[in-house]
This record gives structure tokens, sequence and C-alpha cells, in this order.
């Protein structure tokens, strides 16, 4: 599902122009903080300097390319690093799921001085569903509650973007209907492939405008890039 259903394709293209920004380089080393299965580390661009970390080892078995990332357990509140020995490190849909302060804090530690973070959360409390519980989520967010986290974590704000803007009608209405059956989660989860492309097409041109400086008002989902101003 997350080779080519339409929030995770759409997610990779801002994440992707969102590192674009940033001062990288095929050496820079690259954190995946909650990796999960693998595949947004391994979906991004070849780095054989970029590593996973997870406490659960789905990703374990991936067969590894030299130029692919490679992968450990852990804990994104206690990370099995050196302080300051990533240059950038992700969050992707983790904090939800975590102390997000104590997250944060840690992901601080382990980049360098002048460091970045990038973090994606889900957004809007109004949609708070049961789905978010069964997903083992502790929160939504705002940008205000973000951006409020961020600087208690010791990080200037470099942007803060809504981003599932043009679909969150579809979104809000499915939950919205919420039932205690699992259809909706069933339609959203696995669209037919007419729906997902149809859906595809629809996000990945609201992901390039967010890339080219776009910022819409309000979405499902919200984007960070956070600078670290140096290790307290």
């Amino acid at each position: 599902m997350e080779h080519d259903h339409f929030w995770f394709v759409a997610r990779r293209r801002v994440i992707t122009d969102a590192m674009a920004r940033l001062p990288l380089t095929r050496g820079s080393r690259v954190l995946d903080a909650g990796c999960g299965t693998g595949a947004n580390i391994a979906g991004l661009r070849p780095n054989p300097m970029a590593l996973g970390i997870d406490p659960v080892n789905l990703h374990m078995s991936r067969s590894l390319t030299p130029d692919g990332p490679r992968f450990m357990r852990g804990d994104i509140t206690a990370l099995p690093l050196c302080s300051g020995s990533v240059d950038l490190a992700m969050a992707l849909d983790v904090l939800e799921h975590v102390d997000d302060l104590a997250a944060l804090a840690e992901l601080r530690r382990v980049v360098t001085a002048d460091g970045h973070i990038i973090v994606t959360v889900p957004a809007m409390p109004s949609l708070w569903r049961q789905r978010d519980i069964e997903a083992g989520h502790l929160r939504r967010y705002t940008r205000r509650s973000l951006v409020a986290v961020a600087t208690r974590a010791g990080f200037d704000i470099l942007r803060c973007v809504p981003f599932n803007s043009v679909l969150m009608p579809l979104v809000a209405a499915s939950r919205l209907v919420e039932t205690g059956s699992r259809s909706n989660v069933s339609r959203e989860n696995k669209p037919s492939k007419l729906v997902n492309k149809a859906l595809t097409a629809v996000s990945m041109t609201e992901a390039k405008l967010i890339g080219k400086g776009m910022r819409p008002p309000i979405g499902t989902s919200l984007l960070a890039v956070l600078a670290n101003p140096g290790r307290p």
C-alpha cells in the first residue's frame, strides 16, 4: 500500500520537496526515526548514509542495496545514536504516537548543531475518531500546538504548512459518518485502482504546488521543517 496509495505518494512528494530546500549532499547522514516498514526512507533519494530506526523489526528482513538505507531497532525517545551524529532526522507520522516533547528533544540531541528535522503529523483535532484510537494515536495537531511543542524542544521553525487540503472534505465526510464497522477504513486504505489513480492526481497536484511555496489554510496533515540552533 505504501508504494502507490495516494496518501503515501503525495506525502513522499511533500517530504522530498522539503528535503530539496535543505543543504543536503549524497553524504549527508539522514535518520528516519520510527521508520515502520522502511518504505519511506527507501523511497526517498538514494543515500548510503541513510538509517531507519524503529522499535518493531518489520523492516529488518529487507534486502539492502549498497546505496540503500540501513536499519536498526530503537525507540525515538531513546535513540541508540551519539549526539550530533546525523544531519537530518525525520519523524513521519510518529509524534502522535509518543511523548512528542521527549521525542523532539531526543531528535534535537542526535542532529548536528546546525541540523534539521522534518516531521509530519495528523492535523485537525475535530477529525478525531475511533480510527485514531485504533491507530495508536494520542493526539491530532493544530499548527499552533505543533509549533508550540517544537519551540519547547528548542527548535527554530522554518516551515509549518498543512497538506492534504483538497481532499479534506472527502476525509471529513468519511470520518463524520464513521460507524462501528470497518467499511470506511477499508475504503480509505484500499480504494479501487480507478479511484486511487484519480485521488493520486489530485493530491500530487497539491503536493507540487506546496513544493513551490503554496500554503493551504488547512489540511488533514501538517509538515514542519525545524532547525536546530545549537544543542544545549
